[in-house]
């Protein structure tokens, strides 16, 4: 029952997994009013106001997906615990390292108004950015357990979340076919969790004598979070199962700063070029609470049990030792959040101006992982209310395709699309692919 716990809670990771992410399909829509975002350069041509939700994004990356936990047997579907499921059909649709990462954002205020030929945009947003790998070797200790080849490398295990409030104010202006923009963005940090192996090894060549090898990093913070104590000094240690969660809880945990920096050439009447730096910044969270766990080293042997802990309490007891984690000090460095670099082109056909191709590429750099993102986009703008785009893109994760479509009244426009969509379901209606997907929608009030 406990395999199957741990399981489907790795599901919902490969489902769920939530960095960052900009609404590229969005950045070549006609009439779009949030480009800034992805290039500060980059402006509506109009004032615009929105209200809370103005906009809605969510996003997962991942290099396997729900279909590589999920199996038919017979007129039903089972995890890859199941006994009727081989290990090496489970085993091999598995990486060694099964890397999920993705991003909420919600809009909650933007305004942008144009002043003395400079354009000024003023945004409020929520953004939640969540990482998790885990090590093929977990679920083939699951699968196999003693019956394996014994060997077990689980160092590479890390989940974390990190959710913040973002203000941000931005400019922009031309000079003649050079805009050029930037946005400060003051952060408020709401929440940390996070948990990582720096080193966790079983060792059960022989299962008559198996060790285990451990050391463990956890850090929380935010007011959302409890988790009790006990000991004092160096003895002061986290109490297991003690850890509660409160969403409505007000307060912040943290405070930082970021940066957006962004050009765009208008290099001829059909071609246009971008560049921008985005999400340059750090973000210090205060009264954090760092615990880990002692390096030790548990050796089991029928005859004589041999331990770094004292040798006089029971084989039970010393296992717990390697899963204590005792409070150290929590000042560690701000965290860098995860930065974004793009460069875009679009061309619009001289012999049809109301189509037009496009191209962007982002590189994503942050502490946990490295993303190359490269898009090619066909753009149609029949009529002034209706601008539409398809997409395809390659990035560290596979290939993906996507859509977007824009519409405009006298006062209100609205925008819904996808970077990534599924491709191919099974017939259980499970995405046979990677979990890649992602979806946003919003509106905005042009003034």
């Amino acid at each position: 029952m406990k395999k199957h716990i741990l399981l489907s809670i790795a599901i919902l990771l490969a489902g769920t997994g939530l960095h960052a992410q900009h609404f590229k399909g969005g950045f070549f829509l006609d009439g779009y009013h949030y480009s800034y975002r992805l290039n500060p350069a980059v402006v509506p041509e109009t004032d615009i106001r929105t209200g809370i939700l103005n906009t809605v994004s969510a996003e997962t990356r991942s290099n396997i997906g729900i279909g590589s936990f999920l199996f038919p047997v017979g007129d039903h579907l089972t995890t890859g615990l199941n006994r009727h499921v081989p290990a090496e059909r489970f085993l091999s649709g598995l990486e060694p390292k099964n890397v999920m990462i993705g991003s909420i954002d919600v809009g909650l205020f933007a305004r942008g108004f144009r002043r003395n030929g400079i354009y000024h945009t003023v945004d409020i947003n929520i953004r939640s950015s969540n990482y998790a790998c885990i090590p093929r070797d977990l679920f083939a200790f699951l699968k196999l357990g003693t019956t394996g080849t014994a060997t077990y490398d689980l160092s590479s295990f890390h989940v974390s979340s990190r959710n913040y409030l973002e203000l941000s104010y931005g400019m922009a202006r031309e000079a003649g076919n050079l805009r050029y923009g930037f946005r400060i963005k003051p952060l408020i940090g709401i929440s940390t969790l996070g948990i990582r192996f720096s080193r966790f090894q079983i060792d059960m060549t022989d299962p008559q004598h198996w060790s285990i090898a451990s050391r463990a990093e956890f850090e929380l913070g935010g007011n959302q979070f409890s988790c009790p104590t006990d000991g004092e000094g160096m003895d002061k240690r986290l109490i297991p199962g003690g850890l509660g969660f409160k969403l409505f809880r007000p307060g912040f945990a943290g405070v930082g700063i970021a940066a957006d920096l962004g050009i765009h050439w208008q290099a001829s009447r059909y071609l246009e070029l971008g560049f921008s730096v985005l999400d340059a910044g750090v973000l210090k969270w205060f009264d954090k609470l760092y615990a880990s766990t002692p390096e030790l080293t548990f050796r089991y042997d029928p005859e004589t049990t041999m331990n770094d802990a004292p040798s006089d309490r029971d084989t039970s007891e010393k296992l717990w030792d390697i899963a204590t984690f005792y409070v150290r000090d929590s000042r560690k460095p701000a965290y860098r959040i995860p930065m974004t670099v793009s460069a875009t082109a679009r061309m619009k056909m001289p012999f049809y101006d109301k189509l037009s191709v496009a191209a962007v590429g982002l590189f994503q750099n942050s502490p946990e992982y490295t993303r190359i993102d490269g898009r090619f986009f066909t753009v149609w703008s029949p009529w002034n209310w209706l601008s539409a785009n398809v997409s395809i893109g390659r990035d560290n994760f596979g290939w993906e395709g996507g859509m977007a479509v824009h519409f405009t009244t006298r006062e209100f426009n609205f925008f819904v699309g996808t970077d990534s969509y599924i491709f191919r379901v099974t017939p259980q209606m499970i995405p046979a692919g990677r979990a890649n997907v992602s979806l946003t929608f919003g509106v905005s009030h042009a003034l």
